[in-house]
């Protein structure tokens, strides 16, 4: 599978893993984690040896899974 390379579209910020934790209702090994990552399909992307996610991506990604978004209780 050859993969492509996008350019960025938009000036949205990027959050860490610990940031996406915070904010998503998922655990935060689920960012942390290389192949919980790849078998889920979380978009994310890898800058300098970091990871970092889009809100607006996780949320629709959450979205077509059925995970509810929005802060934990």
């Amino acid at each position: 599978m050859k993969r492509s390379i996008q350019p960025l579209a938009t000036d949205e910020a990027m959050v860490s893993p610990r940031q996406a934790a915070a904010l998503m209702p998922l655990p935060r090994h689920w960012f942390t984690s290389p192949q919980l990552r790849a078998r889920y399909r979380m978009p994310h992307y890898l800058l300098v040896g970091l990871v970092r996610f889009r809100l607006s991506e996780l949320t629709a990604w959450a979205s077509q899974r059925a995970i509810p978004t929005g802060e934990k209780s």
